[in-house]
């Protein structure tokens, strides 16, 4: 799988759950949510074509199951962030465990989905 579509996925993914998160911890405040989309879409992006650059460079590795044992780092290291009561950069406005929680769980959707297409790649019938 290109790592374009990992970005694809886990772009989509990470929309879907940082709407349904959002909208969950404001009461369904469309304005707060619209809020949490301007101030977390660029981080969101950002450790989103990491993990795709980093999968296309796990792409050149020849031994499967190292590679599928390396694409959980970058998950590993979002659930240890988001698990932190708040974790402030500053010149981000805002708390970014949101970001992480959102990131480490669209992420895992799309390392799920790359591993599963590296051990069952498409047939060309």
């Amino acid at each position: 799988m290109k790592a374009s579509m990992t970005f694809l996925i886990g772009f989509i993914a990470s929309l879907t759950i940082a709407f349904m998160m959002a909208s969950y911890l404001t009461n369904r405040s469309m304005n707060t949510v619209g809020m949490y989309f301007v101030v977390s879409l660029i981080p969101i992006l950002i450790i989103l074509a990491m993990n795709s650059i980093y999968l296309f460079f796990l792409n050149l590795l020849k031994n499967k199951s190292m590679r599928s044992l390396l694409s959980f780092i970058p998950v590993a290291i979002l659930v240890i962030l988001s698990i932190q009561g708040s974790l402030h950069v500053s010149f981000i406005e805002g708390d970014l465990v949101f970001v992480t929680t959102v990131c480490a769980i669209s992420i895992s959707i799309s390392n799920l989905i790359w591993n599963l297409a590296t051990y069952y790649p498409k047939s060309n019938k």
